[in-house]
């Protein structure tokens, strides 16, 4: 996905009114820069995988320095906060309503969508 991930990632911030940065080298694991409160905040733009179920999607997080991770799929944005500097790490986000109805332990997407500006 790449930088067609990247564009539809920097349309969604922008969106929400937070000016977007794009570094001029790409070589630390970070994709984009924001200011919030004259904070910056880097970003990880990540692809994901389908789970064989296609009720949810995979995200794999590789070693990375950037404060959040961001993860385009189709029209939506979902953002996390990087909590495992420097580790590699997984997650799963379901992206439809479980057939069992199940709400525990369950990573729905759409609590993902809102950029994580007051925990960071």
């Amino acid at each position: 996905m790449g930088t067609i991930g990247e564009n539809l990632v920097i349309a969604n911030l922008l969106k929400r009114n937070i000016d977007v940065y794009k570094p001029c080298v790409d070589d630390k694991t970070i994709d984009l820069l924001v200011l919030i409160d004259n904070k910056p905040i880097t970003i990880q733009v990540k692809n994901h995988g389908y789970m064989p179920t296609k009720s949810s999607i995979q995200v794999r997080i590789r070693n990375t320095n950037a404060d959040v991770i961001a993860v385009p799929y189709k029209d939506r944005v979902f953002y996390f906060i990087n909590k495992e500097i420097k580790t590699n790490w997984t997650i799963h986000l379901a992206i439809k309503k479980p057939k069992n109805n199940q709400k525990e332990k369950i990573n729905f997407a759409e609590n993902y969508e809102e950029f994580p500006y007051d925990n960071i």
